[in-house]
């Protein structure tokens, strides 16, 4: 039998914010979740050189975040080439039937 962990994420400026992923604020700086909450339940986060500091405290002052892009897996990448061959193969099929 499988486990599966759900994803941390919480709420902060009325967006859902996903935890488990580096966050990026709108200045471009770049944010990890610590696993640890603050006494009120808020996350906190902190940069590669700072201390940590609440989630909202960072939302306040450096704007909207968002989740960092997720990198694109082996398989994702073999089945969107796999799924972009066959389209151009019927598509080639098709002109050919109609050149004909």
């Amino acid at each position: 039998m499988s486990t599966y962990t759900l994803p941390q994420s919480t709420v902060a400026g009325g967006l859902a914010v996903d935890l488990d992923r580096p966050l990026i604020a709108a200045d471009d700086s770049r944010w990890t979740w610590t696993g640890s909450r603050d006494n009120t339940g808020m996350p906190l986060v902190q940069t590669a050189e700072g201390a940590p500091v609440r989630l909202s405290l960072v939302y306040a002052i450096r704007g909207p975040l968002i989740a960092a892009p997720r990198p694109v897996s082996a398989a994702e990448r073999h089945a969107a080439l796999t799924a972009f061959t066959r389209t151009v193969a019927q598509l080639l099929s098709r002109l050919h039937r109609r050149a004909a």
